[in-house]
């Protein structure tokens, strides 16, 4: 009938029509949710990183690819007696001695080469008052979505508790080998 037709009802429009004129924004309502939902779940994933970095009991640091040091949290610098600032102004390898820093380069190339995905090592580092700190130091690798390096993470633990420790232990073996 065409005076229906030229009325605008909707019931006479084709079912793809029809379709085609709602069907836009209720996808871009979704996409944009989708997106919102993407976008939140990054931020979160995001803090817990950053949190985890900061609060972590023992020194946590990310260095550039170049070994220079970026970021460095409150235990580590509590540990060593640096601040941020004056870790992220030294040398690659931070305040340890340039041979150590120098022979960990091979260790360096096969992380940045994929063939390990890690490494630990028992390493010196000069605190700010001089002396020197015998540390644990775990090192890894950060890549992107393609695979190519980003950064490093470490995490260095102090052994000085665990020295004085053996040293107590040492001492109170003697006393009791003396005392029996």
């Amino acid at each position: 009938d065409p005076t229906l037709s030229t009325h605008g009802n909707l019931l006479d429009l084709p079912v793809i029509a029809f379709l085609a004129t709602v069907m836009p924004p209720i996808a871009v309502g979704l996409g944009s949710d989708a997106r919102r939902a993407a976008a939140r779940n990054l931020r979160v994933s995001e803090r817990r990183f950053r949190e985890s970095m900061a609060h972590s009991p023992i020194g946590m640091l990310i260095a550039e690819l170049d070994g220079k040091w970026t970021y460095t949290n409150f235990a580590l610098q509590k540990m060593l007696g640096y601040s941020d600032a004056e870790f992220r102004s030294m040398p690659p390898g931070g305040p340890s001695k340039t041979d150590d820093w120098k022979n960990s380069k091979p260790r360096l190339d096969r992380l940045l080469s994929g063939e390990i995905d890690h490494y630990d090592i028992t390493r010196c580092f000069r605190h700010k008052d001089g002396r020197w700190l015998w540390t644990h130091v775990a090192v890894s690798i950060t890549r992107d979505d393609d695979g190519a390096p980003l950064y490093y993470i470490a995490q260095i633990e102090s052994l000085e508790a665990r020295q004085l420790a053996e040293q107590n232990l040492a001492a109170e073996r003697e006393r009791l080998t003396t005392t029996l």
